[in-house]
């Protein structure tokens, strides 16, 4: 981030539109949505991932503070269609459609159109504010409705089994563990991924709407097209 931001100062970039993530957004104590001006303070659940998010968009906004016309953009949690690696977000919808969901668990994320993130960055360079954020986001959504909306496009019977919260950080353990010393993969989950998603992180849009012009997709569009492709 450091070198990249330095490359674009020494070539006088006009506007730099930095792509942090609402892992870089902390969250409010009274259980309400967050906003762009809740500091990052989920150092208990972060994983390096995340943590690489805050740090990174602290540097984007300190070169802000210098004079440097940077804009930060933190999307939600994207779906469509295209997903090629899948992503984490597409990884979700897969699982669902495979089956590989034991149960529901608490907690809820943030969900986005992937056409509406692209959208949003293209409005944060030309109408984003310097040194400011703004969170891509529009669906605060529970992660069992999430799976049920999945399993109902894909004409699934979507699981009922829900899955109290210490049986998923015990499962998230016991990944982790067989992960390290047996099969040296990417574990299916990671304790803090968990913990992470066992809660409602959930955000408020607004300022995106009203100074971008963040379009919002109707969720169930989106799903759709992403359990096509």
């Amino acid at each position: 981030t450091t070198v990249a931001l330095l490359a674009a100062q020494r070539a006088a970039v006009k506007r730099v539109v930095y792509t942090a993530s609402i892992a870089a957004v902390g969250s409010r104590s009274d259980g309400q949505p967050s906003d762009e001006t809740v500091p990052f303070n989920l150092y208990d659940i972060a994983n390096e991932y995340i943590l690489t998010k805050h740090l990174s968009e602290r540097i984007a906004l300190r070169f802000a503070e210098a004079g440097h016309p940077v804009v930060v953009v933190n999307p939600a949690f994207p779906f469509g269609e295209r997903d090629i690696g899948p992503t984490p977000t597409g990884k979700i919808i897969l699982a669902v459609l495979r089956g590989e969901i034991p149960g529901l668990t608490e907690g809820g994320f943030c969900a986005v159109d992937v056409a509406d993130v692209a959208k949003g960055h293209v409005a944060a360079e030309t109408q984003g504010k310097i040194g400011e954020r703004y969170i891509l986001g529009n669906h605060n959504i529970t992660f069992a409705d999430f799976v049920t909306l999945v399993s109902e496009v894909a004409g699934m019977t979507p699981p009922k089994r829900k899955i109290p919260s210490v049986v998923g950080r015990s499962l998230a353990r016991s990944f982790d563990w067989w992960s390290q010393n047996v099969s040296h993969d990417e574990p299916r989950a990671t304790l803090k991924s968990v913990l992470y998603m066992q809660r409602r992180l959930w955000f408020d849009c607004s300022k995106a709407r009203n100074e971008l012009g963040l379009p919002c997709t109707p969720l169930v569009d989106t799903v759709e097209r992403a359990v096509a492709y």
